[in-house]
């Protein structure tokens, strides 16, 4: 599976997504039931390649986001 997603998502395309994806996340609450379903798309995307600054300018965004859904759901 994880080819035939590479073979479809170039790298601007990829990035494009994540930085969609960031925005829709940081807007959001931990417990609104899209975030789950937006997290879920980003680890699709995160099995087949890595985010790193230079693919991702969010990625500070993104690491907050994580970590307040993972405190929301130890809490």
């Amino acid at each position: 599976q994880a080819a035939t997603s590479d073979a479809v998502l170039y790298d601007s395309d990829r990035r494009l997504i994540v930085e969609i994806i960031s925005r829709e996340l940081s807007d959001r609450a931990t417990t609104d039931e899209s975030t789950t379903a937006y997290l879920s798309l980003l680890e699709l995307i995160l099995r087949s390649q890595s985010i790193t600054s230079e693919t991702c300018p969010r990625i500070d965004e993104l690491q907050t986001v994580f970590r307040a859904h993972l405190y929301a759901e130890n809490c």
